[in-house]
């Protein structure tokens, strides 16, 4: 899959939120964008940023284990990422985000 030229949309699943940013054509500037409620109106929500912002491409963080063991959230955002690729219709790719904070605290 090549990602030049394609708008990327990155979303990190929470319960009560799911944090947004977009990339551009280019993959040079990443703008954040307002959280999206996970509610009962987050599929509206994700559906109307995907068209908005032009999205090709959606990558979501999963908090993978290093024991490849599971846990409900993982669990959870798994679902998530079925529904999207239900709902959306464009790839969905996901990216092991275990430790990503400490790793940018670090950098």
């Amino acid at each position: 899959m090549t990602l030049r030229g394609k708008r990327i949309m990155a979303l990190d699943y929470g319960d009560a939120r799911i944090g947004v940013a977009v990339c551009d054509e280019l993959q040079i500037v990443v703008s954040t964008r307002p959280v999206i409620p996970n509610d009962d109106a987050v599929w509206t929500s994700i559906e109307r940023r995907i068209q908005d912002d032009r999205i090709d491409l959606i990558v979501v963080g999963v908090p993978r284990r290093h024991d490849d063991t599971s846990s409900p959230i993982i669990e959870r955002c798994e679902q998530f990422i079925v529904h999207l690729r239900e709902r959306c219709g464009k790839d969905v790719v996901e990216m092991d985000e275990a430790f990503s904070t400490q790793r940018a605290r670090d950098i």
